[in-house]
């Protein structure tokens, strides 16, 4: 983990000296819809309810080649999970699981951007692969039969490659949208859809993180200065 950190930080220090950067510090909302299937909770998909969460980190923006193209690397800590409310029967009782449960990771998209001008705003669009770190997470589980609450979970979340943790990486693809006002400030849209399966558990049980942003960006060292 904390390799995984110093390389994410090495990237930030690395470009914030070149003059032709701008660097942006944002902060913005998240609503979070995992796709979940687990065989522990009588084989079906999980109907994970979206949770909102939020997200903070800096922005770069690099021109590069002709016209408006951009490299828009990314350093974020982004909270992602979900919301629980699961209702099913067995052996005829009716069985109900409710909670949530949240893991805060440190992310690193890796746009490639098109910055297409408006008088003397911009409309930016771009996209690009994405990975991330999980750094801690926690669940908070309440699971009821018959009406009758039999278990209550409240736990840290451990990382690692054993069944009952989740692995730490995760990465997939991500897609955004901003509106660049001259002053250098950014209203930003984006949708992080996940590719890795981060579950342990096996059997055909996945966990792939989603989830939409968005953000106000705010470029306080612009290009050239």
């Amino acid at each position: 983990m904390n390799k995984w950190i110093f390389a994410a930080f090495f990237l930030f220090i690395s470009v914030a000296g070149f003059s032709q950067v701008s660097i942006g510090a944002q902060a913005g909302g998240v609503l979070s819809s995992p796709s979940i299937k687990s065989t522990d909770l009588f084989d079906q998909s999980i109907d994970a309810k979206s949770r909102f969460s939020w997200k903070a980190g800096f922005v770069f923006d690099i021109p590069f080649g002709e016209d408006g193209w951009r490299f828009m690397p990314e350093l974020n800590y982004v909270n992602k999970g979900f919301d629980m409310d699961l209702s099913t029967s067995y052996l005829g009782q009716a069985v109900t699981i409710k909670g949530n449960s949240n893991i805060g990771y440190l992310e690193v998209p890796l746009n490639i951007a098109y910055a297409v001008e408006m008088g003397d705003n911009n409309l930016v669009i771009g996209a690009g692969p994405y990975v991330a770190y999980g750094l801690t997470g926690k669940n908070n589980f309440e699971g009821s039969v018959g009406g009758q609450v039999v278990t209550s979970n409240k736990e840290n979340i451990d990382f690692g490659s054993d069944p009952g943790q989740i692995k730490p990486f995760d990465y997939g693809a991500n897609l955004s949208v901003s509106y660049l006002l001259s002053g250098g400030i950014a209203f930003k849209a984006n949708y992080n859809l996940g590719l890795a399966n981060i579950s342990n558990e096996g059997n055909g049980s996945s966990y792939k993180n989603n989830y939409f942003g968005l953000s106000i960006v705010y470029f306080f060292k612009r290009a050239g200065e």
